[in-house]
């Protein structure tokens, strides 16, 4: 059996100046032909998809320059001013259910900084907790003030919360992206090969499960401090990371060792 490709020639009729079109068929195997058929169907397939991340990671990209860089986004009227920090106040949060999911108890820690405008002397509490805390106690960091209320304040320590947020929306992304656009089309490209599975399923999802561990042990404190609560939600983690992780590495080994099966048997062939 064998497909056919439309071949459209244009022939220009010189006396009374019309187009013609002659069809004509390019024959070709009909496993080129359809292998062709799917990778163009995965190209459209994946045309929506590669769309909505790629938009996506731009939204984690602006976060991200928000949270470093807050000096571009912020009210002009707001007045630049050096503060210092005089304390990190820990607080305790209890275990507590918010709407659908379950908040284990933990510490926080939220920075007090001291600073003087118009001649005044203000020493103000952040809103936002910081976890790992990002500056020394006696650092000097650059802070924003509402002329019109001095204990409104900017600060890039409330900001942090949005690089993170960035970040992992990139990461979430780029992940969506190797497993809804680029598999696909790698599969119908290569359909009697598994290295676009690695490549694009397999280690994508390992980094992101342990960058998940990684992240909550960073930014746990609940865990250096050795808070059952949070002990417990780490392990657990630790075991579906290293679960999913195992079950990827045994089909990367047994799929390697078909391989080089398959081509000690044919080099053995050609012998």
């Amino acid at each position: 059996m064998r497909g056919k490709y439309k071949n459209k020639k244009h022939i220009i009729d010189n006396g009374n100046d019309e187009i013609n079109t002659q069809v004509t068929y390019i024959e070709v195997p009909v496993e080129v032909y359809e292998k062709d058929i799917r990778l163009r169907d995965s190209i459209r397939g994946a045309i929506a998809p590669i769309v909505i991340f790629v938009l996506i990671l731009f939204v984690g990209v602006f976060l991200i320059i928000y949270g470093a860089k807050p000096s571009l986004f912020r009210d002009k009227s707001f007045v630049p001013t050096q503060a210092t920090i005089v304390k990190y106040e820990w607080r305790y949060h209890s275990s507590h259910y918010s709407g659908s999911s379950f908040h284990f108890s933990h510490w926080s820690p939220y920075p007090v900084f001291n600073y003087v405008y118009d001649g005044i002397e203000y020493t103000i509490e952040s809103r936002v907790a910081v976890k790992p805390t990002p500056y020394e106690v006696g650092e000097e960091i650059t802070i924003y003030v509402n002329p019109s209320d001095p204990n409104d304040v900017v600060s890039p320590i409330a900001d942090q919360m949005f690089i993170y947020i960035g970040i992992g929306i990139i990461v979430a992304s780029i992940l969506a992206l190797c497993i809804l656009a680029l598999r696909p089309i790698l599969k119908a490209k290569y359909p009697s090969s598994h290295w676009h599975k690695f490549l694009t399923l397999y280690i994508p999802s390992m980094i992101f499960l342990w960058g998940i561990v990684i992240l909550y042990c960073v930014l746990s404190d609940g865990v250096s401090k050795g808070g059952i609560g949070a002990i417990i939600l780490l392990l657990f983690l630790i075991a579906i990371a290293g679960f999913i992780s195992m079950l990827m590495v045994k089909d990367m080994i047994s799929t390697v060792q078909d391989y080089l099966k398959q081509k000690a048997s044919s080099r053995k062939k050609k012998e």
